[in-house]
Formats: structure tokens, sequence, C-alpha cells
């Protein structure tokens, strides 16, 4: 007991050393801690901390406590995991009719769509269960940024980098839907041949697709994260105007078809188109505010935006992001999954006239 006694009154002697001294990066600072600098929530200049990014607190206990920044990461981090999971099963549900059915795994449009859903929920919840890695391993919080002098969290490379996934497979499944409905409307009129306008498109989606993965892939490579946020943020206005001018073509034949028909399922179609690109314009307009508040923090001084004790506002806007991005890439992958089971029943019915927009779905995938 004696020996753990002075164990302690030299770990509160260290501490207390550090308190005193003026670091100068992170690595100046005992085993989790960063270094602040100059936060007007703090009567000192330059001292060692506890993380209040991830919402630890108590130097005295190796910054093992976590305050209300921390169950805030947490409570939001398990929402987009149960989002993203809950999805993420029915996608795998899916996957059992391109096992069962050989022809339905053609590259189609609509199949690709669907790849890049799955691929963004399965990135959604790498994110979630890496921040929650993080927030719940705080003396892990020892690892060398190689592009900087400050400490990473256990996962924070990984956080980085299913972040930046979870951008991408969003962004290619968004315009990439378009180009189904574009597929879908040309069948519907019953044209054997593709537009001027479809093909023009087409080349404009793939042009944008191969633009954002290039930069995507430059800024996990070089690991410059907040530059190549700086640079693809803006792109989502490029990307919506894209994607309007995509769906706009479908949504006019919807509205034909709406005033003609009485036929349910062309209705029921129409219904979910209307609601997935409105929700996918809402996200992307919701996402680019959130992102690019947080990116803006993060540059400007995240000390100064998480005071002790408090959830970080940086990482507000964070999980902001991380939340509508959930209900987002959960929309797309909706429509991929009411087309994949169209698939399903036209397969399941190759000897018999499928009638309605079940029959037109399914002829967009050659």
């Amino acid at each position: 007991m004696f020996g753990n006694c002075l164990s302690d009154l030299f770990y509160l002697k260290t501490i207390y050393v550090y308190k005193e001294k003026m670091c100068e990066t992170d690595f100046d600072c005992p085993g989790p801690q960063v270094c602040y600098f100059d936060v007007s929530w703090d009567e000192r200049k330059n001292f060692c901390d506890c993380s209040s990014f991830y919402g630890w607190e108590n130097i005295a206990s190796n910054c093992t406590e976590y305050n209300a920044g921390a169950r805030f990461i947490i409570a939001t981090s398990v929402i987009v995991c149960v989002v993203s999971g809950s999805f993420f099963v029915v996608a795998l549900s899916d996957l059992w009719i391109f096992v069962k059915y050989p022809k339905s795994r053609r590259l189609s449009k609509n199949v690709v769509t669907f790849i890049y859903c799955v691929l963004g929920l399965l990135s959604q919840l790498c994110i979630g269960f890496s921040l929650i890695g993080s927030v719940t391993s705080p003396e892990e919080n020892t690892v060398l940024d190689d592009f900087g002098d400050e400490k990473l969290a256990k996962f924070g490379i990984a956080e980085r980098l299913f972040s930046m996934l979870e951008l991408s497979f969003l962004f290619l499944a968004s315009l990439n839907i378009s180009l189904v409905w574009l597929d879908l409307s040309n069948k519907i009129k019953n044209l054997n041949t593709e537009t001027s306008f479809s093909r023009t498109y087409q080349r404009i989606v793939y042009a944008s697709q191969f633009g954002f993965v290039l930069l995507s892939v430059i800024g996990v490579v070089v690991g410059i994260f907040f530059i190549s946020a700086l640079v693809l943020l803006p792109y989502i206005f490029f990307i919506l105007y894209v994607y309007k001018r995509g769906h706009s073509e479908f949504t006019k034949v919807l509205d034909h078809i709406d005033s003609i028909s009485n036929d349910n399922p062309y209705r029921k179609l129409a219904r979910l188109v209307r609601i997935t690109t409105a929700t996918v314009a809402c996200s992307m307009i919701g996402y680019f505010i959130c992102a690019s508040t947080f990116v803006a923090l993060l540059a400007i001084d995240w000390q100064e935006y998480s005071p002790r004790g408090k959830v970080s506002r940086v990482v507000i806007f964070l999980q902001l992001a991380h939340l509508i991005a959930a209900g987002w890439m959960g929309s797309l992958f909706w429509y991929t999954h009411f087309n994949i089971n169209t698939i399903k029943l036209a397969m399941s019915q190759m000897s018999v006239s499928v009638p309605g927009p079940s029959f037109h779905v399914y002829s967009s995938q050659d």
C-alpha cells in the first residue's frame, strides 16, 4: 500500500510539473494528454490536459473518465451503427438473389448502384465502430500522426479513411441512381436507342465520378484529409446540379404516367422516386452545411471550440454529418432494394410476361 501511495504521489508530481511547463506539441505531454494552446476557456497559455475532443477528463486517472462529450459521441455512433446495420442486414438478404439467379449478376447500372450502397453502409458501420473504439480507449491516444505533431486516437486513421469512403460511395451512388432513372424513362417511352441527352448526361456523370474518386484517392494516399475535404465539399453543388438534370427527365415521364394511369405499381414507383430524390437533395445540402462547418472549425482551432467538460462543437457537426449520411445512404439503398426485388420477381417468372413497371425495371438491367 505504501508503495502504491508513493507511485500515485510521483504521478501527481509529474502531472503538476507538466501543467506548469509550457508544452509545444502533444508529445511534450505524458500519456494520452494533448497540448492546448492559448484557449479562452482556460487561464493558462500552453498546458497539457485530456482531449476534450473525445470527452476525456481527469488527468489523475490517466484520462479514463468520460464526460458529456464522450457520451455524445458514443450515443450518436450507436445510432449510425443501428441505422446502417439495419439496412446492411437487408442488403445481405438481397445478395442471396445474385447467388440463386446467376443471370442477375450482370453489372447493370442498378446493380452497380446497389454495390455502391452496400459498400457505403459498410463504411458507415466501420466509422461508428471506430469512433466508439477510439472514445473507449483513451490510454491508446499515443500514436504519432505522420503528417503532423499531434497524437492520434486508437482508431484515428480508420475514422478518417472510412469517412472518405463514406463520402465517395454516397456521391457515386447518388449519381449512378440518376442513370438508372434515365434508362428506365427511355424504356417506358419505348426508346430502343439512347438520345443525345442520355449519352451526354452519362459522359458527364462518369467524368464526375472519376474526378471525385481521383480527388478522394489523392487525399487518402497523401494523407492530407483536410485539404481533400476542402476540395470535395464544394463538389456537392456540381453533383446536385447534375443529379437534378438527370432525374428531371424521369419525373416528366412519371408525372405523365401518374396522370393517365391508375396502375398502383406505377404510382408506387413514382412515389418512391420522388421521396428518394427529395431525400438525396436535402441530405446533400444538410451534409454540406455540417461537414463544411466541421472542417472550418477544425481549421480555425478545434481546441477553442472544445471546452473542458462540454460537448465539442466540432464533434457536434461531425456527428450530425454522419447521421445525415446514414439517412442519405439508407434512402438510396431502399430504392435499389426495390429494384433488386423486382429482378427477383422477373427471374422467378422468366417464362411469364410480367406487366407494368416491374417488367420495365427489369428491362433496364440489360
